[in-house]
């Protein structure tokens, strides 16, 4: 009779923990790789854009543009 028990409340215990690791995967990691990839889209963008202003401002031969 507590064989049985024990190994129930075994198995609930393996459950929860999956739920509360599902849980904190789902409400923390997911939005937190989310948010990482939005910021890396953003800086790629703004270093090209920022490299591309750079090297409008000077000629191919090394010299600053007058207008």
């Amino acid at each position: 009779m507590l064989d049985t028990f024990l190994r129930l409340i075994k198995w609930v215990l393996i459950i929860a923990v999956a739920a509360v690791l599902l849980f904190v995967f789902i409400h923390v990691v997911f939005p937190v790789i989310a948010v990482l990839i939005i910021a890396g889209v953003i800086y790629y963008l703004y270093k090209r854009n920022r490299l591309a202003r750079q090297k409008a401002r000077y000629t191919p031969e090394g010299r600053k543009k007058v207008n």
